[in-house]
């Protein structure tokens, strides 16, 4: 039984098939099963079960990419404290795969954050709103249901393991809510 998963695919209004032209980069998910995290991942929908061992190349579905992580969850965080445990799982994975962007610095690092995205996600963008002194407001445009409130969160934790690479002390991203067809971040460190 995968829970969040199937809560997940409840929600799109076309079921997996839902948002054709939000992309992923397939090598979000070639990480994983390097790292041993689609092992064993099974019961999984059949239009999702084409996307793990081996995982295809080039671009995959955005909704794959999210169900798959969500599936990851269900299967291997469960009970008390598990969505912590997911988020710090995913966290270490990130901060493996990013680089150190000390040489840049927070500013820079929130600047190139959208390019970034952009070559890790099609169909979806981050947009740098406001940038000052320790503070930036990021807008991320995407369908509503695409991202559930999980993946909002890994989003955001991923976003803070890109200013920490990048020297800030401190990230908090905050999430400010949906406002037309953007979801709203606040970005502070010190």
């Amino acid at each position: 039984m995968l829970p969040t998963l199937a809560a997940y695919g409840r929600g799109l209004p076309e079921g997996w098939r839902s948002y054709p032209e939000c992309r992923a980069s397939a090598t979000l998910l070639s990480s994983l099963e390097t790292a041993g995290a689609l092992d064993g991942l099974d019961a999984l929908p059949e239009e999702l079960a084409k996307y793990i061992g081996p995982v295809p190349s080039g671009w995959i579905p955005e909704v794959a990419h999210v169900a798959v992580l969500l599936a990851i969850r269900d299967r291997r965080f469960v009970g008390e404290g598990s969505e912590d445990a997911f988020i710090t799982w995913l966290h270490r994975l990130n901060t493996e795969l990013l680089r150190d962007r000390s040489a840049v610095g927070p500013d820079r690092a929130v600047l190139e954050f959208p390019a970034l995205w952009s070559s890790l996600h099609l169909g979806t963008r981050v947009e740098v709103t406001a940038l000052g002194p320790g503070h930036a407001l990021l807008a991320s445009v995407h369908p509503e249901p695409l991202f559930p409130a999980l993946a909002n969160r890994w989003r955001r934790d991923a976003v803070a393991a890109h200013l920490a690479r990048a020297g800030a002390v401190q990230p908090r991203v905050t999430e400010l809510g949906r406002r037309g067809d953007a979801t709203w971040v606040d970005l502070a460190w010190t």
